[in-house]
């Protein structure tokens, strides 16, 4: 799996500026005393990407199995942000193209995304494969599609440094009633974006 992430920063600096009065003071007609005003700034640079990436799993599935796949991440985000899921296939699909045997050649399986922050966690109703494909029309029910900088779940006044996080994805096994899928290999990619919000 790619994670794509946007970070917006700004400087850290600190500056400091002195200004002498124009004309020394003397209390009481005694000796003349300057007057010095020091002016002390700071900022502290904004930031918002991966603390540490998803992964790849190391192998591939039983299609025909129920799975359950966690995949953990960090993320380093001091200030609120925004992060979007999405799918390229909108399911796993195979290799082979269809033929009208009668076999499946995709299977759509289900998302769930759990962010950490400095509150609480961060966990919107779980969506399907095909809620997160950028032509899908169903898109716009799930809440943390997105496939571009700003798009996806908020973060609300939240922030996020090294809080645990996760993708998990799951999908059921063979059940009756429904086309078994093609033999072969299925596979899909799934982008997450992580920018500061505007």
């Amino acid at each position: 799996m790619r994670a794509a992430l946007a970070c917006a920063c700004t400087a850290v600096s600190l500056g400091m500026v002195g200004q002498a009065s124009a004309n020394p003071i003397k209390p009481g007609g005694g000796a003349p005393v300057d007057k010095l005003t020091i002016d002390v700034r700071a900022t502290i640079a904004s930031r918002c990407g991966f603390a540490e990436a998803p992964r790849s799993p190391p192998h591939a599935f039983d299609l025909n199995a129920a799975q359950h796949v966690e995949i953990p991440f960090t993320l380093d985000c001091n200030t609120p942000f925004t992060i979007g899921v999405k799918s390229d296939h909108g399911g796993l699909t195979s290799d082979r193209a269809p033929d009208g045997s009668g076999f499946a050649f995709s299977k759509p399986y289900q998302v769930a995304l759990e962010v950490g922050t400095d509150a609480s966690a961060l966990t919107p109703d779980p969506c399907g494969s095909e809620e997160l494909v950028d032509a899908g029309k169903l898109r716009s029910l799930c809440a943390f599609y997105g496939d571009r900088p700003g798009q996806g779940l908020s973060s609300g006044k939240s922030i996020s440094t090294f809080e645990p996080s996760h993708l998990v994805l799951s999908w059921p096994g063979v059940q009756d009633g429904t086309a078994r899928n093609v033999a072969g290999r299925y596979h899909d990619t799934i982008t997450i974006t992580v920018s500061a919000r505007a």
